[in-house]
């Protein structure tokens, strides 16, 4: 499973946490201990994007609204269009996005934020996927 290693994620759950005045045990569910959540938050452990996804979810934080305020301004230009096709259910665009973003990433690794563009839209799919019956 693909860990976020970044300890800026971390931090920035924090903050839209506490701005919906949840605390940590409440911010948990049965996704993560507390311990562990509190490691990731202080930017000490890492968690699976699944688990990240969860913990949104469950929180009711917006996806496309935690990796704006979490990315970089360069990652925020990616994330634009494709935050209006996941919230139009534009699943061609979004593979078509995905796959782009992953082309550029393999032809240069070292654009981090083309890799966390490609999973940001990998995510947004399998969302849309599981809320379509």
């Amino acid at each position: 499973m693909k860990q976020i290693i970044d300890p800026t994620y971390g931090r920035q759950f924090r903050k839209m946490r506490k701005s919906k005045h949840i605390n940590l045990i409440n911010a948990c569910g049965n996704i993560t201990s507390k311990s562990s959540l509190a490691r990731w938050e202080n930017g000490a452990d890492n968690l699976s994007w699944n688990q990240v996804i969860n913990l949104l979810t469950y929180n009711h934080i917006q996806l496309a609204e935690f990796i704006r305020k979490s990315a970089s301004k360069n990652l925020d230009e990616l994330l634009n269009p494709i935050a209006v096709a996941y919230n139009a259910n534009q699943v061609p665009i979004l593979k078509e996005y995905a796959t782009d973003a992953l082309n550029k990433y393999n032809e240069h690794p070292s654009k981090k934020n083309l890799f966390q563009a490609a999973t940001t839209i990998k995510t947004s799919l399998l969302q849309i996927w599981h809320q379509t019956p």
